[in-house]
């Protein structure tokens, strides 16, 4: 696991759109493509994330144009709905911790 492919993972166009559908298949928000940028690093540094990726990209070197973002096998949809959903409660946790103004 590197730091750069942490950024390549935050900022890859195919595991954005893919965490973007399940944000909105759970109904985690009503703009999912907002609700990827305000935790597109958060997702990207998940444990596992970082050596999958670089795990496929090893293992796919002969093939043109390959994009780990767009490979099932690669980050698996189990990993992204198990990330969002990590996200999301702690999302409520720090929300239920803040101080309310009364």
């Amino acid at each position: 696991m590197t730091y750069q492919t942490i950024a390549l993972i935050q900022r890859d166009p195919s595991i954005r759109d893919r965490v973007s559908a399940c944000v909105s298949k759970e109904g985690v928000s009503p703009s999912p493509e907002q609700w990827v940028a305000d935790h597109a690093w958060q997702l990207a540094a998940r444990d596992g994330w970082a050596d999958e990726w670089e795990a496929a990209r090893a293992a796919n070197t002969s093939a043109d144009n390959y994009e780990p973002g767009g490979d099932e096998r690669a980050i698996t949809d189990a990993m992204i709905l198990a990330a969002v959903q990590e996200i999301v409660a702690g999302d409520a946790d720090r929300a239920a911790d803040a101080p309310t103004g009364g």
